[in-house]
């Protein structure tokens, strides 16, 4: 469902609440992560909607077209893309159509905005290359990561719209936009699993996404100051205060990671960790967390505390 990205920073983002005294208990933290993630489901659903509705929009030119009596030479003859195939996914799909109506996303309002991007498309080369192209899966497909990419993801009032809802979906923008194109691209004919679940609405039935986050999120309360000493131990006598807050919860994190999750690789984390301090953390800061995390690794291991199961997870 999630991707793990995702939940890494949303822990990371609510230790930092819980450390800086903006949550009052670690059951609170977690209220808190699991807020946050289901508002980054929601931007999800947002984008997918916008992208169908869209599509409808195509639909509703297409069908106007075919009615007229004496077309004339500038008259420009729209794809129907309720045709695509992964666009009819989305719309045939429970785990979509539910929480789209559910979260009651309006935009009968936005035809001025549809008007605008249905004008860019239709002179878009990739567009002319999919309407000109045989029809299929592969085809239907990669034109809609185009088409979300390219026109999108860039649209400065799409990106409004969403800024405008909610601060979290203005901070997670661009990461959605990431888990939106990742997941069309794994789309495949027949096969709609690609489309998440809202794991809020699912009650016991609890995604090993969310259930690694919670342990993460758990497991680095409990050990915290455990693991803040160890980190401490490898700054080459740094006084404390010199590692930002941040810094340091991104390291103790890690190290949570390291020694309680056997089934992730170590090169998993220490690659996860690095990327997510690119976002949170200076440049200065980044090469700090890049080169403590390295050594964090290697010293985990030599107190034989980091044990991995499964091939190729040492």
């Amino acid at each position: 469902m999630f991707n793990r990205r995702f939940i890494r920073e949303k822990v990371i983002q609510s230790l930092y609440a819980f450390y800086q005294g903006g949550t009052e208990n670690g059951r609170v933290c977690e209220k808190n992560m699991l807020f946050h993630l289901q508002q980054i489901y929601e931007l999800y659903i947002y984008h997918l909607s916008f992208t169908l509705a869209l599509a409808e929009y195509f639909h509703e030119r297409a069908e106007l077209s075919q009615k007229q009596f004496i077309p004339t030479p500038d008259d420009r003859k729209p794809a129907d893309l309720l045709q695509n195939e992964v666009i009819r996914q989305i719309r045939e799909c429970p785990r979509f159509t539910l929480p789209n109506e559910a979260f009651k996303f309006n935009w009968h309002q936005q035809e001025s905005l549809f008007k605008n991007l249905y004008d860019e498309i239709l002179t878009a080369p990739f567009y002319q290359e999919y309407v000109s192209a045989p029809r299929s899966f592969e085809n239907d497909r990669g034109f809609l990561l185009k088409l979300y990419k390219k026109k999108i993801v860039p649209n400065a009032v799409f990106r409004s719209l969403c800024d405008d809802r909610s601060i979290i979906w203005a901070a997670d923008y661009d990461s959605v936009a990431y888990w939106v194109y990742t997941s069309v691209k794994k789309a495949e004919a027949g096969d709609d699993t690609w489309i998440p679940g809202n794991f809020a609405r699912i009650g016991t039935d609890e995604s090993e996404e969310i259930t690694f986050g919670k342990q993460l999120l758990e497991k680095t309360l409990l050990h915290g100051d455990e693991y803040g000493k160890l980190i401490i131990e490898q700054t080459d006598n740094w006084d404390a205060d010199r590692i930002a807050a941040m810094e340091l919860i991104i390291l103790k994190t890690a190290v949570t990671e390291f020694v309680n999750f056997p089934s992730i690789p170590i090169k998993v984390t220490l690659n996860e960790y690095i990327e997510i301090s690119k976002r949170f953390c200076s440049e200065k800061s980044r090469i700090f967390v890049n080169g403590l995390l390295h050594k964090l690794g290697a010293e985990l291991q030599s107190r034989q505390m980091i044990k991995k199961t499964g091939r190729g997870l040492i």
